[in-house]
C-alpha cells in the first residue's frame, strides 16, 4: 500500500510540473501556446489514467484482504 501512495505522490508532483508549464505558456503568443497546451493535456490525461489504475489496484488489494 505504501508504494501506491508513493506513486500517487510522484504523479501529483508531475501534475504540478504541468501546471507550471501551463502558467509559463500563458506568457507566449497563442500560436506558440498551442503545442504546449496539447502536450500538457496529453500528459495530464496520462497522469489521470495512472491514478485511476492505482485506485483500482488499491480497491482490489483491499477486497483481497477482506476475503483472506
Amino acid at each position: 500500500m505504501r508504494k501506491i501512495i508513493e506513486a500517487e505522490d510522484i504523479l501529483a508532483e508531475a501534475r504540478n510540473c504541468i501546471d507550471c508549464v501551463c502558467l509559463a505558456a500563458e506568457a507566449l503568443d497563442p500560436h506558440q501556446q498551442r503545442p504546449i497546451w496539447c502536450v500538457a493535456n496529453i500528459a495530464s490525461d496520462k497522469i489521470n489514467e495512472a491514478i485511476a489504475m492505482l485506485d483500482n489496484y488499491r480497491k482490489a488489494l483491499g477486497a483481497a484482504r477482506e476475503v483472506a
